[in-house]
């Protein structure tokens, strides 16, 4: 797959190089993102000095970052019209319900697993953030219920929906299951004909998420509480510029275990844990506080646009920025308990500062136009 994905990936930069050296095509890097953005690379590039692992770091902040930016692009230069996001949505529902329903196959049936076990397992190896992905999908179908008037395709995407729902519900994360709650509450409260989002929550005590979301002793005991003691170690002492944008320096067990040593009893409840298992606890250990105040702003533009795009008169941008509220909302929730600065985790990240960035600019058009219109003396 990393293959197909790289060839994939430098064809298309390839091409758009080749047509803006042409003049074909006009690719701009105006968005409200666009300062932000530059601003947490500048200061990924200012710590690479001061970085434990520098090769490492100069190889993460291509790969782990600048590509990402060029996907975001990419997706903005490209996707400017209603009619592409609809097909953006489309294009990731029903290949996520593809997705779900042959890897619920396959695991349940093919496998012979027991329904009890968790659904993320695949050959006794954890599918990576497959819960970024989905609940994105369930968003999306919600999304595309609510336009559409053809009955067959409000049928067919139902049934995505809860093939979508299902799998979330089978992988028994918590995390994602708040996030589908807190997305589905807020879309609900606006559009009170999804009713069958709440059926999510009703099928919940009938799965074996009700063991993980009754065990009380699991949610106060979790791994994550002694993990965060053991990363808050290393940002003491990597307070500024943290231990460098590279993401294998913390995951090499002698240089946790020395922070693991100055942990209290107490909180030496379970083994090292190679990852902070936390966007933001990620980003501080890697960039230092600063580097977490940066990209803190990064959110807040995020959070700036989706308000803007509610108050639009275009019917089309508000129902979208009020989802993409919904999945931002998600995705931020499911960020303090999960990395999500790399792989499918981060693709769904800049695939949704994407879509805001392309709502805002037909927000913007639809405000020129209307101007225009109003300007024009009547006939």
């Amino acid at each position: 797959m990393t293959a197909i994905e790289e060839i994939s990936f430098y064809s298309a930069v390839l091409l758009i190089i080749f047509s803006t050296g042409l003049k074909k095509t006009y690719f701009s890097l105006r968005t409200p993102l666009t300062l932000p953005f530059f601003l947490f690379l500048l200061w990924s590039l200012f710590t690479l000095p001061f970085a434990l692992n520098i090769s490492n770091s100069i190889h993460d902040i291509y790969a782990h970052l600048i590509k990402y930016y060029i996907f975001f692009f990419i997706v903005f230069n490209f996707f400017t019209q209603k009619k592409d996001l609809v097909r953006i949505s489309w294009t990731f529902s029903i290949f996520s319900a593809l997705f779900c329903a042959g890897g619920i196959l396959y695991f349940y049936f093919f496998m012979d697993r027991p329904i009890t076990e968790r659904f993320f397992l695949v050959r006794d190896a954890f599918i990576p953030y497959l819960g970024y992905l989905l609940e994105l999908a369930v968003f999306f179908c919600a999304l595309i219920i609510y336009n559409s008037r053809d009955r067959s395709v409000r049928i067919f995407f139902s049934l995505c929906f809860f093939i979508i729902s299902a799998a979330i519900i089978l992988t028994q994360s918590r995390s994602a299951l708040l996030v589908v709650v807190t997305g589905s509450v807020i879309i609900f409260f606006r559009y009170k004909k999804l009713y069958f989002l709440l059926l999510v929550f009703i099928l919940i005590p009938f799965t074996p998420l009700k063991e993980r979301l009754t065990n009380v002793q699991s949610i106060v005991n979790n791994e994550r509480i002694s993990n965060f003691h053991l990363y808050a170690e290393i940002v003491k002492d990597h307070p500024f510029t943290g231990i460098g944008f590279g993401m294998q320096t913390h995951q090499k067990k002698g240089f946790l275990e020395h922070y693991f040593s100055r942990l209290a009893p107490e909180q030496k409840k379970y083994d090292i844990i190679g990852t902070p298992h936390s966007l933001f606890l990620d980003i501080t250990v890697r960039t230092g506080l600063l580097g977490l105040l940066i990209f803190l702003y990064i959110v807040w533009r995020i959070a700036a646009s989706t308000l803007k795009l509610t108050k639009s008169s275009d019917p089309f941008v508000k129902e979208w920025g009020l989802f993409m509220i919904a999945a931002f909302t998600g995705f931020f929730l499911q960020s303090l308990f999960e990395e999500a600065s790399f792989g499918r985790a981060a693709i769904v990240f800049y695939l949704i500062c994407a879509i805001l960035a392309i709502l805002l600019n037909i927000k913007k058009k639809s405000g020129i136009e209307a101007n225009a219109l109003a300007s024009e003396p009547l006939k």
